[in-house]
């Protein structure tokens, strides 16, 4: 029997282990010069797929059967290479970044993507030292870039940002250490120790002076 597009679809996004076929398309647009990071994420059904986070600038939901690129660095076209390469044809893509691929047989494929969007993340923190003099600005400093350093997807994590300090100015520096972050614009959340970042998100620290 010949088979039709839904369960062809199916076959393409389900094979070649599943998850491992996210790994591989990231793995791919890694390799582009430049890209910083890639994350990839899949629809497998047959219906729309909404994140719970909405942001500007990026998808809020993504079309049935298709895959979502999120890349930092690289250039447009180079990126679409590699999305190409790595899908096969029939597959949507998702995104507000098109770039225009051309196969073998000279048929034009529009593939779409996203850039991460930049958010700012407030932080708390609250400290008492041990006989020892350290400059409040250069803690901020160690923090901001700690919450620069983690990716979309990844967790922001206050024990972390605790193992840093300690082990920048020694195990016994701190009496205590606590650290809490939330989105700067979301008026509704509390601070957190752990924060997920959605995978279209970009952290840039702030400090709470509240």
């Amino acid at each position: 029997d010949q088979e039709n597009d839904e369960s062809y679809l199916d076959r393409w996004l389900n094979s070649n282990y599943g998850e491992w076929r996210e790994d591989a398309i990231r793995a791919e647009l890694l390799t582009v010069p430049g890209v910083k990071y890639a994350r990839v994420k899949t629809n497998r059904l047959m219906e729309k797929v909404k994140f719970d986070l909405q942001l500007e600038k990026v998808i809020n939901e993504m079309v049935p059967k298709s895959i979502y690129c999120i890349i930092e660095g690289g250039t447009d076209e180079e990126i679409g290479e590699a999305i190409f390469k790595m899908h096969d044809f029939a597959v949507e893509t998702n995104g507000l970044k098109e770039t225009n691929v051309i196969n073998k047989q000279g048929d034009k494929k529009i593939i779409r993507f996203d850039r991460p969007v930049l958010r700012q993340i407030e932080y708390r923190k609250k400290y008492e030292l041990n006989n020892i003099e350290i400059n409040d600005t250069e803690i901020d400093i160690i923090i901001k870039d700690y919450i620069k350093s983690v990716g979309p997807g990844e967790y922001l994590k206050s024990f972390r940002l605790q193992e840093i300090l300690k082990n920048t100015y020694g195990s016994e520096s701190f009496l205590y250490i606590n650290i809490d972050f939330k989105r700067k614009d979301d008026k509704e959340a509390s601070f957190e120790q752990t924060l997920l970042l959605d995978i279209r998100e970009k952290a840039e620290g702030v400090l709470n002076n509240e």
